[in-house]
């Protein structure tokens, strides 16, 4: 995996994924949002082709499940018109329980990499911008939602305005957890009488600010202690 080429990328498909969700929502479709999305992560796909060649089988069973959960929310998101919303609650929470598959499957046959995590960790943000944009557009949800949905595209990109990307950090405490949770507030979102998830997903919401601002004091401490070390 070139690390500068997978840089870019990043940039690129946060940019990316700012605008088309704009677009989406000026147009009042979600499609929009997928097929640029999809065409950005088949782009990050080659980029790892040294990476995913090592495995048996190609990409290795990690990897293909990653990208199975990649279509199947493409799918989804593409039909959400024609599903029901216990449909669309069934296949989206199928979607999510494959996020926790994936890193078994790379830790039970060693085949954990950079790029397989970074895979994982962009799909999940894409289901997450895609949901929120899916409570905004079908549901009447708030348009704070929205920026919640984004929130990790805005992140990398200050990140990328800071250059701040390749400063070493502790893992975040509570990131995963809050991660588990917001997936869960946006899926019970879709069942829930209105008044009910606008609050549960205000308070998924409220921890994952807290989380990200977590992340952003590690990267700004890292710059402190990199200064101390040059005098």
């Amino acid at each position: 995996m070139k690390t500068v080429n997978v840089k870019q990328w990043i940039l690129i498909h946060a940019v990316l994924l700012i605008i088309t969700n704009i677009i989406a929502i000026g147009l009042n479709s979600i499609q929009y949002l997928v097929i640029a999305s999809f065409s950005s992560f088949l782009w990050f796909i080659y980029l790892g082709r040294e990476t995913w060649r090592q495995y048996q089988p190609v990409a290795g069973y990690a990897n293909w499940t990653t990208f199975l959960r990649l279509v199947l929310i493409a799918a989804i998101l593409c039909l959400e018109a024609d599903l029901s919303n216990r449909m669309l609650f069934l296949l989206l929470g199928f979607a999510i329980a494959l996020d926790g598959l994936d890193g078994w499957l790379a830790r039970r046959f060693n085949q954990v990499s950079a790029w397989g995590g970074l895979f994982d960790k962009e799909v999940d943000s894409f289901l997450v911008a895609s949901m929120a944009t899916l409570l905004y557009l079908r549901f009447q949800f708030p348009v704070a939602i929205l920026l919640i949905g984004l929130l990790h595209y805005w992140y990398e990109l200050l990140l990328y305005l800071l250059a701040w990307q390749d400063l070493k950090t502790p893992p975040n405490p509570i990131g995963k957890y809050v991660a588990a949770a917001l997936f869960v507030s946006l899926l019970l979102a879709i069942i829930l009488p209105f008044n009910w998830s606008v609050w549960v997903v205000f308070i998924a919401s409220f921890f994952t600010l807290l989380s990200f601002s977590i992340s952003f004091f590690y990267k700004y401490r890292a710059t402190k202690i990199m200064k101390n070390r040059t005098f």
